[in-house]
């Protein structure tokens, strides 16, 4: 089995990179700092037909983990042209050269569901996305559902609030990442949510996994949605807390008037789980441990 990997540099890329020993195809930007002796390298964007026709030759699952929008960002032309229209002709080249094919897309449960509905999220929860960012996920995950498969297969993973890796430069993104930091860096991070919201936060690890259990056992239906989270919901002060406790300073944090509404991200991953067997493992602290570890071992 070949698998296919875009954004291979991200998060969920490097992660995927650390635990797959099939033989891999990495679509990136740029040229990694290592690759290894199962990887195979393709240089560009996954939006130029080129270069994606490239990619997917000999692919037998490809799981899409590239973005160009971001949770905060403004509108952009690009967004349109390249994650909606590229990521549907990127499926469209997959299927094209392997009608049997499993194509696996990352979207997302924090820019979907309602913040403001308190209720645990099922994949059968009424969507509401209120950024652009949650907006072309929900684009993209409705044109493939109406993509015409023979024998392919299409799972679609929306993650709670993602997080494990503090090693990124220029993280402008992430609350337990930039809090991290602060304990390192000392500089204020601005919080302008109330403190009383809370997230699901899921391991970059346990996302893997979730991604490897389907990998290994796909659908059978040609097209699915899976929640994946871990079920457990923790505030924003309850991190701080935690955070604390872990660290050898203190988080440093500057609090924003706002009159948002107490906002909240909880998943039920329950089908996953009757489907492949996955559990999510690392818990909030473990996960947050492993990362300040990491932090101090760089800034050493």
């Amino acid at each position: 089995m070949i698998v296919g990997i875009t954004g291979g540099l991200g998060l969920v890329g490097k992660a995927l990179r650390g635990k797959l020993t099939t033989p891999l195809v990495l679509l990136t930007r740029r040229e990694p700092a290592d690759i290894k002796s199962n990887e195979k390298l393709v240089i560009g964007n996954f939006a130029d037909k080129k270069v994606a026709d490239e990619f997917v030759k000999n692919l037998d699952v490809l799981i899409h983990a590239a973005t160009g929008v971001g949770p905060r960002s403004e509108f952009e032309e690009r967004y349109i042209s390249d994650d909606f229209v590229g990521t549907i002709e990127l499926a469209r080249s997959f299927f094209s050269v392997n009608p049997k094919g499993h194509f696996i897309y990352l979207s997302t449960a924090g820019g979907l569901y309602d913040l403001e509905d308190p209720g645990v999220k099922t994949e059968v929860t009424e969507v509401h996305p209120k950024v652009l960012y949650g907006a072309i996920k929900l684009l993209v995950e409705d044109t493939l559902s109406n993509l015409k498969l023979s024998d392919g297969k299409i799972s679609i993973l929306r993650a709670s609030a993602l997080y494990g890796d503090s090693l990124r430069e220029n993280q402008t993104v992430g609350l337990i990442d930039k809090l991290l930091k602060s304990t390192i860096e000392n500089t204020p991070v601005p919080i302008f949510d109330k403190m009383e919201s809370a997230r699901d936060y899921l391991h970059v690890e346990d996302l893997v996994s979730a991604i490897l259990s389907l990998v290994s056992k796909p659908s059978m239906l040609s097209y699915e949605i899976y929640n994946v989270g871990t079920g457990i919901e923790t505030s924003i002060v309850e991190v701080i807390k935690l955070i604390n406790s872990i660290s050898e300073s203190q988080v440093k944090v500057e609090f924003l008037p706002t009159p948002n509404k107490r906002t909240s991200l909880i998943v039920n991953s329950e089908k996953i789980k009757a489907y492949s067997g996955w559990e999510s493992t690392i818990s909030l602290r473990e996960g947050v441990i492993k990362m300040y570890q990491e932090l101090k071992t760089r800034n050493l």
